[in-house]
């Protein structure tokens, strides 16, 4: 009987000493341990950062050299992997119909000029927005 009780225990994933724990023994029943990552950790558990120092690395972290071209990249790159998407989508409207303006041939023609055209503006944004941000933060309180 006590064989047949172990299995069914086990089988639900309880050990004998869980299994058997009652008010009288359960401090002999060691408790599970969970770990929390930093990552996950509450912000009382982390060490705090003066508000200063935290704006200052805020304003080292991201040069603008490096939002520029982070920014560039980024616009190039979205709009490389969107164009093709615009090119069918401006064809499934053609009064023509969908294969006599050109079908899925030649996707990507023209895709050089609108890539260097995008590649300022969200160098620009990129800039601006990690230029604004310390500002508002420290407008916000922080």
């Amino acid at each position: 009987l006590t064989s047949r009780r172990q299995a069914r225990q086990a089988s639900r994933g309880l050990s004998p000493q869980m299994s058997d724990a009652t008010p009288q023994n359960a401090r002999l029943v060691a408790q599970p341990t969970i770990i929390v990552p930093p990552a996950a950790a509450p912000a009382a558990a982390r060490p705090a950062q003066p508000k200063v120092e935290a704006e200052a690395a805020c304003a080292r972290d991201t040069p603008f050299t490096l939002a520029l071209l982070s920014g560039a990249c980024a616009g190039t790159t979205v709009d490389i992997a969107l164009y093709p998407l615009d090119t069918l989508k401006v064809r499934l409207q053609s009064e023509k119909g969908f294969m006599a303006a050109g079908g899925f041939r030649g996707v990507y023609t023209g895709v050089l000029a609108t890539a260097l055209g995008a590649a300022p503006g969200a160098a620009f944004f990129f800039s601006a927005y990690e230029g604004f941000k310390p500002i508002f933060r420290s407008l916000n309180g922080g």
